[in-house]
């Protein structure tokens, strides 16, 4: 199911899609293929952040360093949407809901939701850089609290 233009959605940024000395959101955040939000139509901002801190947040270990959530992105879909597919020779986004059901060791997520990147032909394709930064810059920052 495709996400209205007016929903909001929330970006997990740690390393490395969190810059510590901008405090700000990278441009990496916004360049995968399926780039993992969370609607805030189904979940508040807290309870959203709850569930990025409990699954993404990790203790550093032999084979994997140290994770947490460092700040969150808010976006409006229809503005990205405005942004990305406005050349859809370039790319095509969407935004699509993939509620969560928890895995072991994970929440459960029901607002969670992806924004698929695609090409010209409907393939996976990363966003550009210069829509990437488009989209950095539409994001509404906010530093989670050290937990």
């Amino acid at each position: 199911m495709s996400l209205e233009r007016g929903e909001s959605v929330v970006r997990a940024l740690h390393l490395p899609f969190w810059d510590p000395s901008l405090k700000r959101g990278t441009k990496s955040a916004f360049q995968q293929t399926d780039v993992s939000v969370s609607r805030e139509a189904i979940l508040s901002h807290d309870e959203i952040v709850a569930i990025f801190v409990s699954d993404l947040n990790r203790p550093a270990t032999a084979e994997l360093p140290a994770r947490s959530v460092e700040g969150t992105a808010t976006l409006n879909v229809g503005e990205v949407l405005d942004v990305c597919n406005a050349d859809r020779n370039v790319v095509s986004v969407q935004f699509v809901a993939d509620p969560v059901a928890g895995a072991e060791g994970q929440e459960t997520n029901p607002a969670h939701a992806l924004m698929q990147v695609r090409d010209g032909a409907g393939g996976p394709r990363k966003l550009p850089n210069a829509l990437a930064m488009a989209v950095l810059r539409l994001a509404v920052m906010r530093e989670v609290p050290s937990r």
